[in-house]
């Protein structure tokens, strides 16, 4: 199971890939900081710029069984 901080990361990690403008991750950053996974994660998919690779979108299915 994966720490919060390591969930944390890889939301961080998956926003820099994703998300282009400052304003719709500066959204997510909140949404993360504030523990709203769920949240995030809809952000996430909602806001990306480029389809989610199998690995990632596997990241974010983890840690929104672990977290929301």
């Amino acid at each position: 199971m994966l720490s919060y901080t390591e969930a944390e990361n890889i939301l961080l990690n998956i926003l820099n890939d994703y998300i282009n403008g400052a304003e719709e991750k500066k959204i997510i950053l909140d949404l993360v900081e504030s523990g709203s996974w769920k949240a995030a994660i809809y952000e996430i998919d909602k806001k990306k710029f480029k389809s989610l690779t199998k690995n990632d979108y596997q990241k974010l299915k983890d840690i929104f069984g672990l977290y929301c």
